[in-house]
């Protein structure tokens, strides 16, 4: 069993799982929808070479093939095309997500990168290894790893202007984030929290 593999299950369980929070036993817990599953926001805030990350994939894209065959199974007939969940009403040489097990985990994986998975770090080489890491995960193809790339970040302080408030610049930008973030007159954890807070948003929702 890998290290990070117990911390990110029970971590996450709660939030693919209608049950674990309402104090359900294990066998009464419900798995949420695609969508719900998908909607999720996971991010490292010191993710180092992205190991965490890297397992939260896994995790998650393991959750979101058994919720596309609890969806199949509530549909009977129907063929499922899109990650979300969505079933064709035409014709089912339309379909996306691929009904072969092994290209399922695959699609998911890369589906769950690009849709929930953020990290920042301070140190550049750590960026670039939590990248490594999570293209050889998912073995993306080269233009959407680059914009899952962006997803991973390097947040670094400038300075601290006569207010005593620190400005974070977070590399790559992001359309809409033209000034630095301001993390407050102190450089605590939760200060910095919301500006990563704050950049997750503004990048899930770009065009």
């Amino acid at each position: 069993m890998r290290k990070t593999e117990p911390i990110v299950q029970y971590t996450l369980e709660p939030l693919v799982y209608e049950g674990p929070a309402e104090g359900w036993q294990r066998e009464q817990w419900k798995l949420k929808s695609p969508t719900a599953i998908l909607d999720l926001k996971v991010c490292d805030m010191t993710m180092g070479s992205g190991a965490f990350l890297v397992q939260a994939c896994r995790y998650l894209a393991e959750r979101l093939v058994e919720a596309w065959e609890n969806a199949e199974k509530e549909h009977p007939g129907k063929v499922l095309i899109t990650p979300d969940g969505t079933f064709s009403e035409g014709s089912p040489a339309e379909r996306l997500v691929p009904a072969d097990a092994s290209e399922r985990i695959a699609i998911a994986r890369r589906v769950v990168a690009d849709r929930c998975l953020y990290g920042v770090d301070i140190n550049p080489m750590a960026v670039e290894m939590a990248k490594l890491s999570l293209w050889l995960i998912t073995d993306l193809p080269r233009l959407l790893a680059e914009h899952v790339a962006d997803q991973i970040v390097l947040v670094e302080p400038l300075h601290d202007d006569d207010d005593g408030a620190t400005a974070l610049v977070i590399e790559p930008a992001v359309e809409g984030m033209d000034e630095p973030l301001v993390a407050g007159k102190e450089r605590s954890y939760d200060r910095t929290t919301g500006v990563v807070l704050r950049w997750i948003r503004t990048f899930s929702t770009a065009p």
